[in-house]
């Protein structure tokens, strides 16, 4: 049985793929301990295991390389959440779930990497970490919107809007995640998630829930 190997010693398909993760693995990593200034091409080369002349053919300058990492971490983030037992479950438990499913979504590795790297470079490439915002908001928000409509619908929450409530839930979960990220602290444990969880949803639902009229003094 024979290896099928590409002519002239070029790369096959699966190794070039295989180089190119190496890379932005290794050039996201140097971007977040040395800073952009800090970083250079030749290091990013140098510890990728490639040549300087082979990374300046794929990425010609140092800024096309970092937006190259920060595009490469966001498509490896899910694009949607599925979340099919949602609509099924009472608005406490389904804002729990929610609220559990954005925390996990949000530590993931390449989730936690990509924004580091957006709060510590942002006023350089603002466009392009507007976009990212936009879209992972989106990804993250679309469950919980279709939820809240569907609340609003059959009178469990007052008539909210529930593209900003959706957008205030979301705040609310992910603002202590995002003070960790920002000032580079350790990551919460699961008992600290689950307090934190159970707190947003109490003071979540006690502003959207539709409260019931006392019935008249006979």
């Amino acid at each position: 049985m024979t290896t099928r190997t590409s002519r002239r010693g070029r790369p096959t398909r699966e190794q070039a793929a295989l180089r190119a993760e190496t890379l932005f693995v290794v050039a996201a990593n140097i971007f977040l301990s040395c800073g952009y200034d800090g970083t250079t091409m030749e290091k990013v080369a140098l510890d990728a295991g490639i040549t300087k002349p082979t990374l300046y053919a794929w990425y010609p300058n140092k800024e096309l390389l970092f937006s190259a990492v920060l595009s490469h971490l966001h498509r490896q983030l899910p694009q949607e959440l599925f979340l099919s037992e949602l609509r099924e479950l009472p608005l406490d438990a389904g804002l729990r779930l929610l609220a559990r499913s954005l925390i996990q979504y949000s530590l993931r590795a390449e989730c936690l990497i990509l924004h580091r790297l957006m709060y510590r470079e942002g006023q350089r490439f603002p466009e392009l970490l507007r976009a990212i915002d936009r879209t992972t908001t989106m990804v993250i928000s679309k469950a919980l919107v279709n939820y809240l409509y569907a609340l609003r619908e059959t009178s469990v929450i007052r008539p909210v809007n529930p593209v900003r409530s959706a957008r205030f839930f979301i705040d609310l979960v992910l603002s202590d995640l995002n003070r960790r990220v920002m000032m580079d602290l350790t990551m919460p444990l699961v008992e600290e998630i689950d307090a934190y969880v159970e707190d947003v949803v109490e003071h979540f639902v006690f502003g959207i829930k539709a409260s019931k009229e006392p019935a008249p003094a006979s």
